[in-house]
C-alpha cells in the first residue's frame, strides 16, 4: 500500500473505530454509573421522579441524591419520599434522561442534568404542576432553570 493511498484511507478508519468506540460507550457505560433518583407523592396524589446525571461512585451520587432530597423536603415536608442511587438505568429511565417525548409531562434542564416527570389524577393538573414548577424557576441561572415539557412533545 502506498503512502498516498494509506492518507486516503485513514480518516475513514480513524471516523470507524471512534464511532464503534462511541456505539460501545453509550451501550456500556451507563451500566457502570450511579444515578440519583427521587421520587415524592404529595397529599393531593401528584407523583414526581427526579432523575439526575449519573455520577462515577456511590458517595457522589448519595450526597446527590440528598441534596436533591433536601430541597425537596424543605418546600413539601408532607410529603412520601423515596429516594436510591441506581446502579445503571433501565429503558424507562433511559428514555426519562433522553430527548426523546415521554407519555406525561417532564422538566429538564438546559443542559438535561436534571429531569424531572409529573403524572397527576389527570393530565391536566400534572401539566399545571409542570409549568407551575418552570415558572417557579424561571428566575434562576440557566444552568438550574427548568423547562416544562408537555406530554408527546420534543424535548
Amino acid at each position: 500500500m502506498s503512502p498516498g493511498s494509506l492518507s486516503k484511507i485513514l480518516p475513514a478508519i480513524v471516523l470507524a473505530v471512534t464511532a464503534m468506540l462511541t456505539a460501545a460507550a453509550i451501550e456500556f457505560l451507563p451500566g457502570t454509573l450511579y444515578f440519583p433518583v427521587v421520587e415524592y407523592t404529595t397529599p393531593d396524589d401528584i407523583h414526581v421522579t427526579m432523575l439526575k446525571y449519573g455520577e462515577t461512585d456511590v458517595p457522589r451520587c448519595e450526597r446527590s441524591v440528598s441534596q436533591v432530597a433536601g430541597s425537596v423536603r424543605a418546600s413539601c415536608p408532607a410529603c412520601k419520599y423515596v429516594e436510591r442511587c441506581a446502579r445503571g438505568l433501565d429503558a424507562t429511565h433511559r428514555k426519562i434522561l433522553s430527548r426523546e417525548p415521554l407519555a406525561m409531562p417532564s422538566l429538564r434542564t438546559q443542559n438535561g442534568r436534571l429531569t424531572l416527570t409529573v403524572t397527576a389524577k389527570t393530565p391536566e393538573l400534572a401539566l399545571g404542576v409542570c409549568q407551575m414548577v418552570a415558572e417557579q424557576t424561571a428566575a434562576q441561572a440557566a444552568d438550574n432553570k427548568l423547562v416544562c415539557f408537555p406530554a408527546l412533545t420534543s424535548r
